[in-house]
């Protein structure tokens, strides 16, 4: 796993990695002339991806959460949470689906949450769990028009 670079290698037991691609055109020290950093991690794990948590690992690592509120004696509106405090607007339960995004709809009073299946299980239906009552599910496109007629299947605040 790692924060930035996309440039690696797996042949036989060898593991390559890239840490700096430049050209020499126009300038022949491109990206040479400071200090580059970078993170990476070896999640070692039994099985395949499928069977692993290395998607949900690299989540973790690369994508801190960030709390969106001011947290008692701390007057400014963010934070990294850490530790083990659990806060959570949105999760699911299931382990192949990750929520990538939340956030407030462009043209109306609505939440917006993105989300994929990444194992490549057909799972006819997943849960989204709310720390909060739902009024209405729609699926929308990625500019936020319904696709379909039907609302999901609302229960409290789970969709």
């Amino acid at each position: 796993m790692n924060d930035c670079k996309y440039g690696y290698d797996i042949h036989q037991n060898n593991i390559a990695l890239t840490l700096i691609k430049s050209s020499v055109r126009p300038d022949e020290t491109a990206g040479r002339s400071r200090p580059c950093e970078f993170v990476y991690a070896i999640y070692p794990h039994k099985g395949g991806f499928r069977e692993s948590q290395v998607q949900q690992r690299a989540m973790e690592m690369n994508f801190p959460v960030l709390l969106g509120f001011a947290a008692p004696g701390n007057p400014k509106p963010s934070g990294i949470l850490c530790g083990g405090d659990k806060a959570s607007l949105v999760h699911t339960d299931s382990d192949h689906v990750v929520i990538n995004t939340v956030k407030r709809a462009e043209e109306e009073e609505a939440v917006i949450v993105r989300f994929y299946e990444y194992k490549n299980q057909k799972d006819d239906q997943v849960t989204l769990i709310f720390s909060r009552p739902v009024k209405r599910a729609v699926v929308t496109n990625l500019i936020e028009r319904e696709l379909l007629e039907e609302s999901a299947a609302v229960e409290g605040g789970r969709v």
